[in-house]
């Protein structure tokens, strides 16, 4: 797998659930790209940062 394919992957997985040769894929990739594993990482804290947002915004929106 290219890097493009997995960050298509990565990006992919965020909105369905991956078959399992593109997750055995994404997971060989990932063993040997230091670079696709912090586009991973950033996905995951950007995902968690706009939840924590949107929380926020519900919280003030009920006040």
């Amino acid at each position: 797998m290219k890097c493009a394919q997995a960050t298509r992957a990565i990006s992919d997985a965020r909105e369905r659930e991956l078959k399992w040769s593109e997750k055995a894929g994404l997971m060989s990739h990932l063993l040997i790209c230091p670079y696709c594993r912090g586009f991973k990482h950033n996905c995951e804290e950007m995902s968690k940062m706009m939840k924590s947002f949107a929380a926020q915004s519900k919280d003030k929106e009920q006040k």
